[in-house]
Protein backbone atom coordinates (compact mmCIF):
# COMPACT_ATOMS: atom_id res chain seq x y z
CA UNK A 1 0.00 0.00 0.00
CA UNK A 2 0.78 3.38 -0.57
CA UNK A 3 2.81 4.70 2.48
CA UNK A 4 0.54 8.06 2.64
CA UNK A 5 -2.23 5.85 3.18
CA UNK A 6 -1.74 5.93 6.85
CA UNK A 7 -0.98 9.48 7.30
CA UNK A 8 -4.49 10.23 8.86
CA UNK A 9 -4.50 7.33 11.31
CA UNK A 10 -0.97 8.17 12.23
CA UNK A 11 -1.91 12.23 12.21
CA UNK A 12 -4.75 11.22 15.02
CA UNK A 13 -2.85 8.91 17.45
CA UNK A 14 -0.24 12.04 17.25
CA UNK A 15 -2.79 14.35 18.05
CA UNK A 16 -3.40 12.63 21.32
CA UNK A 17 0.44 13.32 22.43
CA UNK A 18 1.92 10.38 20.71
CA UNK A 19 5.30 10.50 18.54
CA UNK A 20 4.51 8.34 15.74
CA UNK A 21 7.08 7.42 12.75
CA UNK A 22 5.06 6.62 9.39
CA UNK A 23 8.28 4.46 7.21
CA UNK A 24 8.15 3.89 3.36
CA UNK A 25 8.97 0.34 2.79
CA UNK A 26 10.81 -0.81 -0.33
CA UNK A 27 7.78 -2.08 -2.70
CA UNK A 28 5.95 -0.65 -0.35
CA UNK A 29 6.54 -4.55 1.35
CA UNK A 30 7.61 -4.68 4.73
CA UNK A 31 9.67 -7.59 4.63
CA UNK A 32 11.81 -5.76 2.16
CA UNK A 33 12.71 -3.01 5.26
CA UNK A 34 12.50 -5.24 8.22
CA UNK A 35 14.88 -3.25 10.16
CA UNK A 36 14.83 0.15 9.15
CA UNK A 37 13.33 1.15 12.55
CA UNK A 38 17.00 0.37 14.03
CA UNK A 39 17.80 3.96 11.99
CA UNK A 40 15.06 5.50 13.55
CA UNK A 41 15.59 4.35 17.69
CA UNK A 42 19.43 5.52 16.56
CA UNK A 43 18.48 8.87 15.96
CA UNK A 44 15.87 9.73 18.92
CA UNK A 45 16.18 8.80 22.60
CA UNK A 46 13.05 7.62 24.12
CA UNK A 47 12.83 5.91 26.89
CA UNK A 48 9.81 3.53 25.93
CA UNK A 49 9.52 2.15 22.35
CA UNK A 50 6.23 0.40 20.40
CA UNK A 51 5.79 -1.65 17.21
CA UNK A 52 3.19 -1.43 15.21
CA UNK A 53 2.23 -2.86 11.52
CA UNK A 54 -1.25 -2.50 9.64
CA UNK A 55 -1.89 -6.47 7.87
CA UNK A 56 1.87 -7.90 6.69
CA UNK A 57 2.70 -5.02 7.90
CA UNK A 58 1.97 -6.11 11.26
CA UNK A 59 3.18 -9.87 10.86
CA UNK A 60 6.68 -8.04 9.81
CA UNK A 61 6.48 -5.95 13.00
CA UNK A 62 5.66 -8.82 15.25
CA UNK A 63 8.68 -10.47 13.67
CA UNK A 64 10.70 -7.88 14.23
CA UNK A 65 9.81 -7.10 17.77
CA UNK A 66 10.29 -11.12 18.80
CA UNK A 67 14.06 -10.14 17.62
CA UNK A 68 14.04 -6.80 19.75
CA UNK A 69 12.56 -7.53 22.98
CA UNK A 70 14.59 -5.96 25.17
CA UNK A 71 14.32 -2.48 23.39
CA UNK A 72 10.69 -2.33 22.59
CA UNK A 73 8.14 -2.58 25.72
CA UNK A 74 5.00 -3.53 22.98
CA UNK A 75 3.73 -3.97 19.41
CA UNK A 76 0.27 -3.02 18.21
CA UNK A 77 -1.01 -5.26 15.67
CA UNK A 78 -4.13 -3.79 13.32
CA UNK A 79 -5.26 -6.92 11.35
CA UNK A 80 -2.18 -8.51 12.05
CA UNK A 81 -0.78 -11.43 13.72
CA UNK A 82 2.19 -13.16 15.60
CA UNK A 83 5.07 -14.56 13.62
CA UNK A 84 7.39 -15.14 16.24
CA UNK A 85 7.46 -15.84 20.12
CA UNK A 86 6.58 -12.35 22.00
CA UNK A 87 7.05 -13.61 25.50
CA UNK A 88 9.16 -11.21 27.58
CA UNK A 89 9.18 -9.46 30.84
CA UNK A 90 7.80 -6.02 30.31
CA UNK A 91 6.50 -6.62 27.13
CA UNK A 92 2.90 -5.92 25.62
CA UNK A 93 0.89 -6.67 22.42
CA UNK A 94 -2.35 -4.72 21.53
CA UNK A 95 -4.52 -6.51 18.50
CA UNK A 96 -7.31 -4.62 16.59
CA UNK A 97 -9.21 -5.73 14.09
CA UNK A 98 -12.24 -4.64 12.66
CA UNK A 99 -15.49 -7.35 13.16
CA UNK A 100 -16.18 -7.45 9.67
CA UNK A 101 -12.40 -8.20 8.36
CA UNK A 102 -12.60 -10.43 5.84
CA UNK A 103 -8.93 -12.10 7.31
CA UNK A 104 -10.63 -12.77 10.53
CA UNK A 105 -9.93 -16.20 10.99
CA UNK A 106 -6.38 -15.78 9.56
CA UNK A 107 -6.06 -13.49 12.50
CA UNK A 108 -6.35 -15.83 15.21
CA UNK A 109 -2.64 -17.27 13.66
CA UNK A 110 -0.39 -18.29 16.67
CA UNK A 111 -1.81 -17.67 19.73
CA UNK A 112 1.33 -19.17 21.41
CA UNK A 113 3.28 -16.61 21.04
CA UNK A 114 1.19 -13.77 22.31
CA UNK A 115 2.99 -12.45 25.94
CA UNK A 116 0.79 -12.61 28.80
CA UNK A 117 -0.01 -8.56 28.96
CA UNK A 118 -2.29 -9.28 25.98
CA UNK A 119 -4.86 -7.27 24.70
CA UNK A 120 -7.36 -7.47 22.06
CA UNK A 121 -9.55 -4.91 20.97
CA UNK A 122 -12.32 -5.73 18.16
CA UNK A 123 -14.02 -2.54 16.30
CA UNK A 124 -17.66 -3.42 15.72
CA UNK A 125 -18.14 -3.29 11.95
CA UNK A 126 -14.91 -2.30 10.86
CA UNK A 127 -13.13 -4.21 8.52
CA UNK A 128 -9.51 -4.63 6.81
CA UNK A 129 -8.99 -1.71 4.89
CA UNK A 130 -10.40 0.57 6.52
CA UNK A 131 -7.22 1.64 9.04
CA UNK A 132 -5.61 3.25 5.96
CA UNK A 133 -6.99 5.46 3.10
CA UNK A 134 -6.55 3.23 -0.03
CA UNK A 135 -9.94 1.80 -0.92
CA UNK A 136 -11.53 -2.01 -1.26
CA UNK A 137 -9.12 -4.85 -0.46
CA UNK A 138 -9.68 -8.14 -2.85
CA UNK A 139 -11.23 -10.59 0.45
CA UNK A 140 -12.14 -7.97 3.11
CA UNK A 141 -15.56 -8.24 4.20
CA UNK A 142 -18.05 -5.27 4.40
CA UNK A 143 -17.49 -2.47 6.90
CA UNK A 144 -20.92 -1.32 8.53
CA UNK A 145 -18.68 1.81 9.62
CA UNK A 146 -17.40 4.52 8.40
CA UNK A 147 -13.62 4.80 7.80
CA UNK A 148 -13.63 8.03 9.54
CA UNK A 149 -15.32 5.98 12.71
CA UNK A 150 -13.16 3.05 12.49
CA UNK A 151 -9.42 5.51 12.78
CA UNK A 152 -11.29 7.12 15.27
CA UNK A 153 -12.07 3.74 17.50
CA UNK A 154 -8.60 2.54 16.29
CA UNK A 155 -6.54 5.95 17.95
CA UNK A 156 -8.88 5.60 20.87
CA UNK A 157 -7.72 2.33 21.56
CA UNK A 158 -3.93 3.12 20.88
CA UNK A 159 -4.08 5.40 23.51
CA UNK A 160 -5.75 4.00 26.37
CA UNK A 161 -2.84 1.31 25.58
CA UNK A 162 -0.13 3.71 25.72
CA UNK A 163 -1.47 4.93 29.17
CA UNK A 164 -2.14 1.60 30.29
CA UNK A 165 1.25 0.97 29.86
CA UNK A 166 2.93 4.12 30.31
CA UNK A 167 3.98 3.48 33.70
Amino acid sequence: METTAYAPLLKQIASQEADVFLVAMPLHMAFFGLNKADKIRASYHYQKWYMSGHSLGAAMAAMYSADHLKDYRGLIMLAGYPTKDLHAANFSVLSIYGSKDGNAKVLQKNPQYLPNDYTKQVIKGGNHAQFGNYGLQKGDGQATISRKAQQQATSQAVRQYLLAHDK
